[in-house]
């Protein structure tokens, strides 16, 4: 799996992202309308989605970890608002298929280090998916 947000790669295909959750949200009005013995709630069609996700790179040295662990968030956030795009990997039967949460804000950025390998935690927000083959 690829992942891309804008015009850098989070993940290039060698790091596999784990604890990827997606979840969505609909925003709802209430409305308390005097001598009703119910409220009203009206579905205002606005959907948020987040997505989350960590990824673990094995840098080739311990230097390159720590500039990379130092740098990311700040270029990240550069990029945002952006598109986070998912490239899926097929198996040989199947087409690649690509996910894009359009215009997708960088809410945070986390970072680890352990020698020659940092762990980064993402969650981004976005009002749009749309599904690319």
């Amino acid at each position: 799996m690829k992942i891309a947000f804008g015009k850098i790669y989070i993940a290039d295909g060698r790091q596999e992202p784990s604890a990827i959750t997606v979840s969505s949200r609909r925003k709802a009005q209430t409305e308390n309308i005097i001598g009703a013995k119910k409220a009203k709630i009206f579905d205002r069609g606005n959907c948020t989605y987040s997505v989350e996700f960590s990824i673990e790179a094995r840098h080739a040295s311990e230097l390159e970890a720590q500039l990379f662990l130092l740098t990311q968030g700040a270029l990240l956030q550069e990029e945002s608002p952006a598109n986070l795009a998912f490239e899926l990997e097929p198996n040989p039967k199947e087409s690649r298929a690509y996910i894009s949460f359009k215009n997708a804000v960088l809410l945070r950025a986390s970072a680890s280090i352990d020698g020659f390998t940092t762990t980064h935690g993402y969650e981004f927000s976005a009002t749009e998916i749309e599904r690319l083959t």
